[in-house]
C-alpha cells in the first residue's frame, strides 16, 4: 500500500471514527425505530430463536431479519444495551464509505476518492443512519458493496490516476461492462441479497436497476444515423429511446447473468423467508409484503406524505453542509456530462443514476420518509467529490456569486442554529440552549472559506469545507445528542418495575418502544374506551397481538401491576380504575410538554417510593 494511501486510510478511520463511534453508546435508545430494533434483537436472543422477530412479545413484520442477527452478535461481545444495538450500524457506516473511495479511485483518482468518502461520512442523514440502531445503514453498505465489487470486477486498476470516460473506460477486457470472472459476479448478487435480508426486495431492485441503467448505456453501439439529421428534439428523443430497444435491452440483461443473480440472491435471502413464513403461518409474509410494500407504496401511511418536492428537500438537508455547492455542483455535472460521449466521467454518469433512480422511484411511492434515500447518499458523493477535488486543484471555477450564495446559507444556518435552538429547548429541553453554540461552527467555516475564496487560495478550499463538515457532525452528534440525552429520564420511571420480578406492566393511551426494551419486559396496551377484551391467547400461537385488556381486567390478573400515562390521561385512567390506583413516579415526557405518571394497585409500595418532583426537573 503506497504512502497516499495508508494516509487516506488513516484520516477515514479518523473521521468515521470521530463521526460515528464518539459516544456511540452514551444517548438512549431514541423513540421508536432504535427500542423497537433493539428490543427486537433482545427478545430474539433471549427466546433462543433466530428466525421469528418478536417485540413486545408479537411479531414485528416490519423489518426482516438480518439486523436483528447482526444486533444479536454484537450483543454478545458487547453485552445488551446502547453501544452494542448500534455498534454494527456505526461499523457499516464506515465499511461504506470505504466502498465509495475504493469505487472513486477506481473511476476517478485517489484526490477525488477522498473527498467522496469524506463527504459522505459527514452529510447529516448518512450520520444519522451510521449512529441509529435502524436497518438503514446495513442497507447502504449491501447497496455499496454490490456495486463496489462491480467496479472492482469490470475496470482496471487506475495506478494512471486518470478519470475514466466513455471512451476510455479502463475495462478489464473490451466492450464487457459486467464482470466475466464468477467470484465477483456472485460477490455483486451475494450482497444484493443481503440487502434483501436488511429491508426486503428493494435491496436487491434498485442496485440491480443502477448496475442495469449504466450497463445499457456502456453498450450502446455507436449510433449510425447522422447527428445532423432531424430536428433537436427528434435526435434527443432518438437518443433517449436507443438503449431501450428490445434486442440491446435483452442481450443487456442476458451479458449481467441474471440466472445467477437468482440463485445467489434466493440461495442468500429465500431460506429465512421460507421459514418465518412456516413459522408464523403466512402472517409475517402477508404483512411484510402487502402492508409494509404495497401498502406504503400506494397509501401515506402514519401521516409521512409529501409531493415531488419532499425528496429534493431531504437530499438537501441530509446532505448539509455540503448541500450549499448544491446548485454549482449541479451545473458542472451538466456541463460535464455534454460533452462528447467519450468524454463523458463514468462515475458522474453512475452517480448521477444512483441519485436520479432513488428520487424517481421512492417520489412516486405514497409514503415518505427522509431515510427511504438514504442509499443513493453514495452516489451523491461520488458527484460531490469529483466536483470539490477539481474546485482544490483548479481545473474547476466557481463564480464568486456563486460562493457567496454559498456561504450565505451556510451562515443562515449557523445563525438560525444560535438563535433557534435556545427558542425550541425552552419548550422542551428546559436548560439546553447553550447548544445553540453549535452553530458558531458553520459561521466559522463560512469566514474561513469567505477568506479563502476572496484570496484565491483555492487548493485550501476542500479541506476547510471538509474541517467544517466533520466538526459539525462530531458536535452535532458526538456532543449534542449525549447532552440532549440527559432529558430522557426513563430509567427513574422504571426503577421501581425493574426492582419488581412479579410486576406487569401496561399503558394507558400512550406507549413508547422503549418502555418495551427499557424495563425488560411486554408492555400491555390497555383498551381505553373500557370494552371488554380477551385475556389470553393461543399459546401455539405466540407471534399474534398480547390481549388489549381494559382496566379492571389487567387489574384483576395475578402480579404486581403498574400503570403508565400522561398526565393529561390520569383522570380518565382512574375514573376506570375505581381510584385504585396509587401514583409511584412521575417525569417529564421526553420532547413533550406534559409529565408521565407511573402507578400500581399497591398502595403500601407507592408509599415505600420516593416520588420524582417533575418540577425540579424542568
Amino acid at each position: 500500500m503506497s504512502k497516499q494511501t495508508t494516509t487516506h486510510v488513516l484520516v477515514l478511520l479518523a473521521v468515521c471514527g470521530a463521526v460515528f463511534f464518539l459516544n456511540l453508546g452514551t444517548p438512549k435508545l431514541w423513540d421508536r425505530d432504535e427500542p423497537r430494533n433493539a428490543g427486537c434483537a433482545k427478545e430474539m436472543m433471549e427466546r433462543g430463536d433466530w428466525v421469528t422477530p418478536i417485540f413486545n412479545d408479537e411479531l414485528r413484520e416490519q423489518k426482516p431479519v438480518l439486523l436483528y442477527w447482526l444486533m444479536m452478535s454484537a450483543y454478545t461481545v458487547f453485552g445488551f444495551g446502547e453501544f452494542g444495538a448500534r455498534f454494527w450500524s456505526a461499523l457499516l457506516a464506515t465499511g461504506s464509505c470505504f466502498w465509495v473511495y475504493i469505487s472513486a479511485r477506481r473511476l476517478f483518482d485517489a484526490n477525488s476518492a477522498l473527498w467522496s468518502a469524506l463527504m459522505l461520512a459527514t452529510c447529516l442523514m448518512f450520520g444519522v443512519a451510521g449512529r441509529a440502531a435502524t436497518p438503514d445503514s446495513v442497507l447502504i453498505f449491501c447497496g455499496a458493496s454490490a456495486i463496489g465489487c462491480w467496479i472492482l470486477g469490470t475496470f482496471k486498476s487506475n495506478r494512471e490516476q486518470v478519470t475514466r470516460t466513455w471512451g476510455e473506460p479502463g475495462l478489464k477486457q473490451r466492450g464487457v461492462w459486467f464482470p466475466r470472472d464468477w467470484r465477483f459476479a456472485t460477490a455483486i448478487y451475494a450482497f444484493m441479497g443481503l440487502g434483501v435480508l436488511a429491508k426486503g426486495p428493494i435491496g436487491f431492485v434498485m442496485p440491480v436497476a443502477i448496475l442495469g441503467l449504466f450497463n445499457l448505456l456502456g453498450r450502446l453501439p455507436e449510433s449510425k444515423v447522422n447527428n445532423r439529421t432531424g430536428g433537436v428534439l427528434a435526435r434527443r428523443m432518438m437518443g433517449m429511446a436507443r438503449p431501450w430497444m428490445p434486442s440491446h435491452f435483452l442481450k443487456t440483461t442476458w451479458s449481467m447473468r441474471p440466472f445467477l443473480a437468482a440463485v445467489v440472491v434466493l440461495v442468500v435471502a429465500a431460506p429465512w423467508y421460507i421459514l418465518v413464513g412456516l413459522r408464523t403461518e403466512g402472517d409475517f409474509l402477508e404483512q411484510f409484503f402487502l402492508k409494509e410494500h404495497f401498502g406504503r407504496a400506494t397509501t401515506a401511511m402514519e401521516n409521512h406524505s409529501g409531493g415531488f418536492w419532499f425528496y429534493p428537500m431531504a437530499l438537501l438537508l441530509g446532505t448539509f453542509p455540503w448541500s450549499i455547492l448544491a446548485l454549482p455542483l449541479g451545473l458542472f455535472v451538466d456541463r460535464q456530462l455534454s460533452k462528447d460521449r467519450g468524454e463523458r466521467p463514468l462515475g458522474l454518469v453512475l452517480g448521477l443514476i444512483w441519485l436520479v433512480l432513488y428520487l424517481i422511484v421512492f417520489s412516486l411511492a405514497k409514503t415518505k420518509l427522509p431515510s427511504y434515500i438514504s442509499p443513493c447518499y453514495p452516489g451523491v458523493a461520488l458527484l460531490g467529490g469529483y466536483f470539490v477535488s477539481r474546485l482544490g486543484v483548479g481545473t474547476t471555477q466557481m463564480d464568486r456569486r456563486w460562493w457567496g450564495a454559498a456561504l450565505g446559507v451556510l451562515s443562515i444556518v449557523g445563525v438560525g442554529m444560535i438563535f433557534g435552538v435556545p427558542l425550541a429547548a425552552n419548550e422542551v429541553l428546559p436548560g439546553a440552549g447553550w447548544l445553540g453554540v453549535i452553530g458558531m461552527i458553520p459561521i466559522v467555516g463560512a469566514v474561513v472559506l469567505g477568506i479563502l475564496v476572496v484570496r484565491q487560495r483555492d487548493r485550501f478550499i476542500p479541506t476547510a469545507l471538509g474541517t467544517t463538515a466533520v466538526v459539525f457532525s462530531t458536535a452535532l452528534f458526538g456532543i449534542g445528542t449525549v447532552a440532549v440525552d440527559r432529558y430522557q429520564r426513563l430509567p427513574e420511571l422504571l426503577e421501581v418495575v425493574n426492582g419488581d420480578p412479579n410486576a406487569r406492566i401496561a399503558s394507558f393511551g400512550v406507549l413508547e418502544s422503549s418502555w418495551v426494551f427499557y424495563s425488560g419486559r411486554p408492555v400491555f396496551e390497555l383498551n381505553r374506551q373500557g370494552k371488554e377484551g380477551e385475556i389470553s391467547r393461543d399459546p401455539d400461537r405466540g407471534w399474534l397481538p398480547k390481549p388489549r385488556m381494559n382496566v379492571e381486567q389487567f387489574l384483576s390478573q395475578n402480579g404486581h401491576h403498574y400503570v403508565v400515562t400522561t398526565e393529561s390521561r390520569l383522570d380518565e385512567l382512574q375514573d376506570q380504575a375505581d381510584d385504585a390506583l396509587s401514583e409511584v413516579a412521575r417525569i417529564p415526557y421526553f420532547l413533550n410538554n406534559e409529565n408521565l405518571v407511573l402507578l400500581t394497585l399497591s398502595p403500601s409500595l407507592a408509599d415505600r417510593v420516593d416520588r420524582v418532583d417533575a418540577t425540579s426537573h424542568r
